[in-house]
């Protein structure tokens, strides 16, 4: 009994201790920085454009990236720093703007935009990202298929990226209230010469991936790699963090990927070429996915 109340009290005195932080953290953030850090959330995003936003979820929502730094982190000041370095990073990109890429609202003489729609329509038709499904949690599935590749470019091969990314924890966030998601990467006919971009191009997808979207990745799926893609990703491993590597696992061979997979996902939202039964079996439609289908939610969520 005295040992049970012990260990209440140090979780006690442990979640009393990360919030004091945490608060430090946040008092040292100007205004603008926690209006950024909140709109990483997309529905906060929304009420923002639409000017309904309170400063009672700007709070909220700035506090919740606050804290994925922290726990990851585990100093104020290295936290502080690293949620900075994202927060710039997120106004160079333009990751307000380009989550809002195929709105019907965007005004047909912001050039910014029509670029953003122009490059992104071109290279999403390949079919070689998107978000598909909801695992068991109900985080969404960032699914990625570099068979499927045009050409790369080191930018608008990122803002692809970065624009799939996003979508996909707008996805999560709105169907189960979290920022985690999954990565599911089918690299059946993988052929170096032809699909694999050039490594700086890989390179700069991970170091992204460790830097700024911190917290984000609960596991990272790599079904079907031939020999050729696991010496590629000699190469590009040692940009992977040890957090993020730690959520990565190989899967070969149809039984083995149901038995691992139907682990994470019921049959309903997965594709039969992740598992044995899965019935995600719709052919992608990206003008239904890109203008039909809202940010926020899947490609054939409600089939």
């Amino acid at each position: 009994m005295c040992l049970q109340q012990d260990s209440k009290e140090n979780n006690l005195e442990a979640a009393e201790e990360s919030e004091t932080l945490l608060q430090s953290m946040l008092s040292q953030l100007t205004e603008e920085e926690m209006e950024t850090a909140a709109r990483t959330n997309y529905q906060y995003l929304q009420s923002a454009w639409s000017g309904t936003a309170t400063v009672e979820d700007r709070q909220k929502h700035a506090t919740a990236m606050a804290r994925r730094y922290l726990k990851s982190k585990k100093d104020v000041d290295r936290a502080l720093d690293c949620m900075r370095l994202t927060l710039q990073f997120r106004q160079e990109m333009k990751l307000d703007q380009l989550r809002r890429t195929f709105d019907d609202s965007i005004d047909d003489n912001d050039e910014q935009q029509q670029q953003f729609r122009s490059e992104l329509a071109e290279r999403l038709s390949s079919k070689k990202s998107f978000v598909m499904g909801y695992d068991k949690e109900g985080r969404a599935t960032f699914h990625f298929r570099p068979p499927k590749s045009i050409h790369h470019d080191l930018h608008w091969t990122m803002m692809e990226a970065l624009y799939t990314m996003e979508r996909t924890i707008a996805c999560s966030q709105r169907n189960a209230g979290q920022d985690s998601i999954n990565a599911v990467v089918d690299i059946a006919g993988f052929q170096p010469m032809v699909h694999a971009p050039p490594l700086h191009v890989g390179q700069q997808f991970l170091q992204t991936l460790r830097r700024h979207y911190v917290g984000h990745i609960d596991k990272i799926v790599i079904l079907d790699a031939p020999m050729a893609f696991v010496i590629l990703w000699q190469l590009l491993s040692p940009f992977v963090g040890t957090k993020t590597s730690s959520k990565i696992v190989f899967l070969s061979g149809q039984e083995n990927k149901t038995e691992q997979i139907s682990q994470l996902y019921d049959p309903a939202q997965a594709a039969p070429w992740m598992m044995t039964g899965g019935r995600k079996e719709r052919e992608l439609d990206m003008d239904e996915y890109l203008y039909k289908t809202t940010f926020d939610h899947a490609f054939d969520e409600d089939k």
